[in-house]
């Protein structure tokens, strides 16, 4: 996905990549793309981008935004890569953490290659002109819940690092014990280490089920009935924002605590939680930073449809919340569940 260029970044609406229509109905793709992921490597023998560019005289702002499809080599008759497209790698970013993975800045017809015999990058229009940023969302939204699940693995393999770690370092004595001549004991049996695994597995476990939720509910979409679907989408449509941001940002504050369970070695290259923690560090940004879900969530996705998305999702927490009320050991958890949603109700239909 070739969405963000070097001087718009998250801004898609000041976008400049064009795309010049050709004779044969194809375009020539023209501008510099940054940001993206896997966008050139030599695993695989072809590359297919697919590229938010404007063609000359679109609308202003994102209304002019359309997608095409930009493979790194062209096709022969029998679909073998023939020629090079005129896509280039620019440079590659130095990134904090996420090293297993290139990310580019990419040229596009900038002349190095001319296939056929002329500059720009040879490009197949996707659907209809001016609808872009619609289509690229297809992806984008199952994107962004991969963000999540991503956040939510790294949170929790670090917290089973950190565990492993607590049971086995022997360091310090139990509060009222004086005696210098006792043995140590593992790190776990201390109540503030006892405190950051204990939230570290919260965050991971709750960040991993809101993750599992949504992923099956892509799932379900794809093969409900039409009298399921429109509740489906719905839950889907306002829980993408929160389930990219919140495993994002708390699952990295586990992999925080991970590295604070560790003490001093954790800061090392040593033990694997600090490279859990650069890792991780990518998840608040890519695909929309917690301020772009933000707005997201709260200008688009719960007032749509007059609060309709926001109505389905408390319906269906209290729906939950009920059939777990009747349990013993759950009951508590079920009533302080209710009333928050209660809370939430008040405050939407206040407003």
């Amino acid at each position: 996905m070739c969405l963000s260029e070097p001087q718009a970044g998250s801004s898609l609406a000041d976008i400049k990549t064009r795309a010049e229509p050709q004779p044969d109905g194809s375009y020539r793709v023209f501008g510099n793309k940054m940001w993206i992921s896997a966008g050139e490597h030599s695993l695989s023998e072809n590359i297919v981008h697919l590229v938010l560019a404007k063609i000359p005289g679109s609308p202003a702002g994102v209304k002019g935004i359309s997608l095409f499809i930009v493979p790194r080599h062209l096709l022969d008759e029998q679909g073998n890569c023939n020629e090079h497209n005129d896509v280039v790698l620019a440079g590659l970013n130095h990134k904090m953490g996420y090293r297993g993975t290139t990310n580019t800045l990419l040229n596009f017809g900038e002349g190095k290659y001319k296939p056929n015999g002329q500059a720009g990058a040879v490009a197949w229009l996707v659907g209809e002109p001016h609808k872009g940023l619609s289509y690229m969302f297809h992806m984008m939204n199952e994107a962004r819940i991969g963000v999540g699940l991503g956040a939510a693995a790294l949170g929790y393999t670090g917290y089973l690092h950190a565990l492993d770690y607590a049971r086995e370092r022997k360091q310090g004595r139990l509060p009222g014990n004086k005696d210098p001549h006792s043995a140590p004991v593992a790190l776990i049996e201390h109540t503030d280490i006892k405190r950051m695994l204990l939230a570290q597995k919260a965050y991971a476990e709750g960040g991993l089920a809101l993750n599992l939720y949504c992923a099956r509910l892509i799932d379900e979409q794809r093969n409900a009935l039409d009298e399921e679907l429109d509740r489906i989408s719905s839950l889907l449509d306002i829980l993408t924002p929160i389930a990219k941001s919140w495993p994002s940002q708390w699952c990295l504050e586990a992999n925080n605590l991970a590295i604070q369970v560790h003490g001093g070695y954790g800061y090392t290259r040593d033990y694997n939680v600090e490279q859990f923690y650069r890792d991780n560090r990518l998840n608040p940004i890519h695909e929309g930073t917690h301020g772009i879900q933000a707005l997201d969530l709260l200008g688009r996705k719960v007032v749509i449809n007059d609060g309709a998305n926001f109505e389905q999702l408390m319906a269906t927490i209290l729906q939950t919340s009920n059939a777990a009320s009747g349990d013993v050991n759950l009951s508590e958890y079920a009533s302080m569940l209710d009333a928050t949603c209660l809370t939430m109700e008040e405050c939407w239909f206040s407003h």
